[in-house]
């Protein structure tokens, strides 16, 4: 660990000399040490270390470069779930970072075409939706979006690009505490709620205001709800001069511990507000703007200066740190987002948002809902605002990634204050991205249990729902072809309900020039050495060797985890010959000999318990290794159809040549296409294995069974051969993690309570009760 520590401060070094290409180079490396810390519960100060040095790392190539999202060396949502990780463990996370002129800063490639980009916005159908008018009033034709005449501007004053200089209104320079989601129940939906890493409104901003008697159930409040730009903020000194309202100077955030900043006066200056009223400015305003460029600026920046930005806030940081960048400020547009309002005018909150829109609008203003409400009204109305801004993304012609929530109560904001260069009294619910770009890094393969092999695609790690993912299945031979990936192209990665991320080549003109040749498909298996074997369909590729270790391996493996039998190892694992669940579940004493008498008694037993206890289908199914589907994948379609069902929908497709099992599947919401491919594709590979557990005897049929059945869970023992009557009664019986919902804690010795699970029931009120407590009377309990 001391090693990586190590290896991330002579990165951190080289990056303040200004080398830009050590920690560029080593991108990859940097984000396995990253993931490998993120996945750790209890973290050592070394580990901590880290993930400082990541962040302050992360935030000087984010603030001091004009990269791309996919192109940034920490992915933006893994960023924030470093901060609240180091935050948790009392760290205070840096806020801005140390400014420094990359001796290779800017992207300076050319493109030989330039494909023109068709952004047409038109009025969506929205029905029963609350905050239309505040989300969409006024909306701007974004033909006549305010350009600035600037010409006579360029060469007045000399560059101060690289240059820093103390903050003029340090109370404007800073940044909020960001969440992921509102209520803690949509937590509890998607299973992130006991995850420390994963912030809620409800519970991680507002309990704490509840316990200090800030606010109380019933109380009315006011409060602001407004889009949170993603562009680059900028403070400025907005000022009359010569009978004009412009730009007189303007800084970025840079070094909030050092309370310095950036200069981009050179670029900003002369930036003209023309609904302002030049009484009102003589003296000069402190005003925090966000810098942004609509898509329409942006195709055009790009073909001005044949560039490819992707992002927005790219191209705009391009333009602040050009000698030349005046020439290009037409096509940024300053959002006003909060002024330096003197004490002694008590302007409030709403009166300044109202001062900002009507005199400092320059083409995009500041989008906001006021409301006055009790805490359940609000919350409601936050949800409802954040899920419809959310929607529109698509139409507004400025990229935002978020809401604002704030206080404006100004009794509340004055409680609340500000931290660490972080105003308290405010947060942002930052949206879930369900696609995001990276780059392609290259393929790995694996061997499936039929000798299939599978592409694995990598690229530069993105997060969704906290969860960290630097690789998906490509799926098949032809998926590959499809694909025709060169290491550098830019992907689009979509969460789509499945176990990993759906990966596509994204359609940017930029993977057109991309000199690097499409990979080749291998031609011998990775772990046997066969030469493998392409499908007359000519869609999948196959190892023919029954015998290759990797087949096996693969198979045994991952059944034997997802069927719960423990104390047996890889290297156990690996004696056996076992193809097939059927092969295992009938072993014999000479089959498993090799695991020794002790190994072998207990395996034996294990499978005895798997064909005489009552156990749900779609765990059994879920073992079997269908590639990258889950047992709760399994779950959600077998609540939908049985395993009968599936079978002969199968054996009619075969029959008549349909795809009535992909159509059923897909009609389950959650089950994407290439969840009902993969199904489809690998029947006929566990066609034995299905047909046995279809006419196992104590399998249970979860077909229409309720989604609210009662979760029971189990500490301390692992025969459930006492209580197997339970499971007929539709009970969800596991020894999973205990939450909130959870019916009863079953343990084997009531005076001896220690762990999480008896933590965790005693923290949310579950009963607990002893095994043999149950037996003698389960009426009492059930």
């Amino acid at each position: 660990m001391k090693e990586n520590v190590k290896f991330l401060e002579n990165i951190l070094g080289c990056l303040r000399n200004g080398d830009l290409k050590q920690a560029m180079d080593n991108k990859i490396k940097i984000n396995n040490i990253i993931q490998r810390i993120y996945d750790i519960d209890h973290l050592t100060s070394s580990e901590l270390r880290i993930i400082e040095l990541a962040i302050i790392i992360g935030n000087i190539v984010y603030n001091n470069t004009d990269l791309d999202d996919s192109e940034q060396l920490i992915d933006n949502e893994i960023y924030d779930k470093l901060v609240v990780k180091f935050s948790h463990y009392g760290g205070k996370p840096q806020v801005g970072s140390e400014i420094i002129n990359f001796k290779s800063y800017h992207k300076d490639e050319e493109i030989s075409e330039l494909r023109p980009m068709v952004m047409v916005f038109t009025h969506p159908e929205l029905e029963d939706k609350l905050f239309t008018d505040e989300l969409y009033h006024n909306q701007i034709d974004i033909n006549h979006y305010y350009s600035i005449s600037n010409e006579h501007f360029i060469g007045l004053l000399p560059s101060t690009k690289g240059r820093t200089t103390r903050q003029n209104y340090p109370n404007l320079v800073g940044t909020l505490d960001k969440v992921k989601l509102v209520l803690d129940k949509q937590a509890r939906d998607k299973g992130v709620y006991e995850d420390p890493n994963y912030t809620i409104m409800e519970r991680d901003f507002f309990r704490d205001h509840f316990e200090k008697g800030i606010i109380q159930g019933g109380q009315i409040f006011s409060s602001i709800l407004s889009l949170k730009y993603d562009g680059m903020s900028v403070v400025a000194t907005v000022k009359t001069v010569n009978g004009r309202v412009i730009v007189e100077s303007a800084m970025t955030r840079g070094d909030t511990f050092n309370n310095l900043g950036k200069d981009v006066t050179h670029v900003l200056y002369g930036y003209h507000f023309y609904n302002a009223n030049p009484k009102h400015f003589e003296e000069g305003l402190g005003v925090k703007f966000e810098a942004v460029m609509t898509y329409v600026n942006l195709n055009n920046y790009n073909i001005e200066r044949r560039r490819n930005y992707v992002n927005p806030r790219s191209a705009i940081s391009s333009i602040l740190n050009s000698d030349e960048g005046a020439r290009y400020l037409k096509y940024i547009t300053l959002v006003p987002i909060e002024t330096e309002i003197k004490k002694d005018e008590e302007i409030s909150r709403l009166s300044e948002i109202e001062f900002m829109t009507t005199e400092l609008n320059t083409g995009e203003f500041m989008r906001y809902l006021y409301m006055e409400d009790d805490f359940t009204t609000t919350m409601f109305k936050v949800k409802k605002f954040v899920e419809e801004a959310d929607y529109f993304r698509s139409y507004l012609p400025i990229m935002y990634d978020g809401v604002v929530f704030e206080y404006a109560d100004p009794y509340i904001r004055d409680i609340l204050g500000r931290k660490d260069s972080i105003n308290k009294f405010a947060v942002a619910v930052k949206f879930d991205p369900l696609k995001k770009k990276s780059v392609f890094r290259g393929y790995s393969y694996t061997v499936g249990v039929t000798g299939t092999i599978t592409p694995m695609i990598y690229y530069d790690p993105v997060d969704f729902y906290g969860a960290i993912h630097d690789h998906s299945s490509g799926h098949s031979y032809a998926r590959f072809k499809e694909l025709n990936l060169a290491i550098g192209d830019i992907l689009d990665i979509e969460y789509t309900n499945e176990v990993m991320p759906y990966v596509s080549k994204s359609d940017i003109s930029v993977n057109g020039s991309n000199p690097n040749s499409p990979e080749e498909f291998i031609t011998h298996c990775p772990i046997c050495g066969t030469k493998l074997v392409i499908s007359p369909s000519g869609k999948t590729v196959s190892d023919p060797n029954p015998n290759c270790p990797g087949r096996k391996l693969a198979r045994m493996s991952n059944m034997i985890a997802k069927l719960n039998i423990r104390d047996f190892s890889e290297k156990s694992i690996e004696k056996l010959k076992f193809q097939s669940f059927v092969e295992m579940i009938n072993a014999t004493p000479d089959d498993v000999e090799v695991l020794g008498e002790v190994n072998a008694q207990k395996f034996l037993q294990r499978m005895k318990q798997l064909l005489e206890e009552p156990i749900e289908d779609y765990k059994l199914v879920g073992s079997l290794g269908f590639s990258n589907i889950s047992i709760l994948t399994w779950k959600l379609i077998l609540n939908y159809y049985s395993l009968d069902d599936i079978l002969t929908m199968y054996q009619l497709d075969l029959d008549n040549n349909m795809n009535a099992l992909t159509d059923a599947l897909i009609s389950i919401k959650g089950i994407g296409r290439a969840s009902a491919e993969t199904i489809v594709d690998e029947m006929n590979s566990f066609m034995n294995d299905l047909i046995f557990i279809n006419y196992m005897k104590n399998v249970i049929i979860t077909k229409g069974r309720s989604t609210s059945v009662r979760k029971i869970r189990i500490h301390g023992f692992r025969d459930l051969s006492r209580i197997k009557h339970l499971f007929a009664r539709g009970y969800d019986i596991s020894d999973g993690s205990v939450t909130k919902d959870t019916y009863l804690l079953i343990v084997d010795d009531i005076n001896n309570l220690k762990g999480g699970k008896v933590n965790n029931a005693l923290k949310y009120g579950v009963p607990i009760v002893s095994i043999d407590a149950l037996i003698s009377e389960p009426e009492k309990y059930l």
